[in-house]
């Protein structure tokens, strides 16, 4: 486990990023509390889509301590869904290449 700051983490093996963002006010654990983050190319654009499809702005977009910008998002059966778009320094950090 990698930490980027007390309020996210990740992990990395054989190619994948797993990030992790730990139980809070706004996502509690248990059932429809857990966030993954997909990574994107562009969070407004991937932003736009999900909302065309049926989802809602739950939480930012929001600047990471890394610079990368972040959202989350509720499906329509009120399930999180978490979208990182990388900065370079994100990306340094975590190893990601670009």
């Amino acid at each position: 486990m990698e930490y980027e700051n007390p309020h996210y983490a990740f992990v990395r093996w054989q190619g994948v990023l797993l990030g992790l963002h730990p139980a809070d006010e706004k996502s509690p654990g248990g059932i429809g509390g857990t966030t993954v983050y997909w990574e994107v190319a562009n969070l407004a654009h991937s932003t736009a889509q999900l909302e065309a499809a049926g989802a809602t702005r739950y939480r930012g977009p929001m600047t990471t301590s890394l610079s990368a910008h972040a959202a989350m998002l509720k499906d329509p059966f009120g399930c999180c869904i978490g979208l990182n778009q990388s900065s370079a320094a994100s990306r340094a950090a975590t190893s990601v290449p670009e």
